[in-house]
C-alpha cells in the first residue's frame, strides 16, 4: 500500500504478481511441407514453398528460422527470420549438400531456446545409369519364343547414386525424355 507525506493511504492496496520462468522453450514439432522424403531436387528448388509447417514448442513461443548447412550449430550466432522456402539461395549458393532449419524460440518471459529440423538433402543432379544388364538372351533381338515370355527384359542396373528405375519400351527412333510415361517393366 502507498502512503504520501500528508498521511493519505491508498485503499485498497495494489497487489503485483510475478511468474518466475527461467526455462527456455524446446521444440516439440516441425512438420515438413514438401514430399516428406527429406530431399530438395532441381525442380523443387525453383518453387517458393515453405520447408516446414506446424511448428509447436513445449510452451507458447514465437519462432524464427535459419536455413544452414547441417554441420552448423543452432544458436544465437545465426541470423533468424521467416521460414525459409524451397527456392532459398542457401541451396543454390551452397550447392549439393545436407542442410537443416534452425529454430529460435522466444517465450513470453523472454527465454530463448533453439531446435532443429530433420536433415534436408539438396540434390540438384540427375542420376546417370552406367549399365543395364539384359535378362536371358542378350543378342539385341526378341524372337518368337521370347515374345511370349513374361519375365523382365532387364534385371540389373548400375547408377552413380541410389535410384529407382522406371522403364518405357519404345521404338529405336523414339527420344527417351520426360515426355514419355514410364513404369515398371
Amino acid at each position: 500500500q502507498a502512503r504520501d507525506t500528508a498521511g493519505n493511504v491508498q485503499v485498497p492496496a495494489t497487489a503485483y504478481t510475478w511468474v518466475r520462468d527461467i526455462s527456455p522453450p524446446s521444440l516439440s514439432n516441425l512438420s515438413p511441407t514438401l514430399d516428406n522424403n527429406g530431399y530438395i531436387n532441381a525442380q523443387e528448388v525453383t518453387n517458393a514453398n515453405v520447408l516446414f509447417t506446424s511448428f509447436s514448442a513445449d510452451e507458447t513461443a514465437t519462432p524464427s528460422y535459419a536455413l544452414v548447412i547441417n554441420s552448423a550449430t543452432c544458436n544465437g550466432s545465426l541470423s533468424y527470420g521467416a521460414m525459409p522456402q524451397s527456392n532459398s539461395n542457401v541451396f543454390t549458393s551452397g550447392g549439393a549438400a545436407t542442410y537443416k532449419v534452425c529454430v529460435r524460440m522466444e517465450d513470453q518471459a523472454g527465454n530463448i531456446g533453439y531446435g532443429e529440423s530433420i536433415e534436408i538433402v539438396y540434390d540438384p543432379n540427375s542420376p546417370s545409369l552406367s549399365s543395364i544388364d539384359a535378362s536371358g538372351d542378350n543378342n539385341g533381338y526378341i524372337n518368337a519364343e521370347e515374345d511370349s515370355q513374361t519375365h523382365a527384359l532387364f534385371a540389373n542396373f548400375s547408377a552413380d547414386e541410389s535410384v529407382s528405375v522406371d522403364y518405357k519400351l519404345v521404338e529405336q527412333s523414339t527420344t527417351c525424355d520426360g515426355t514419355l510415361s514410364y513404369g515398371s517393366m
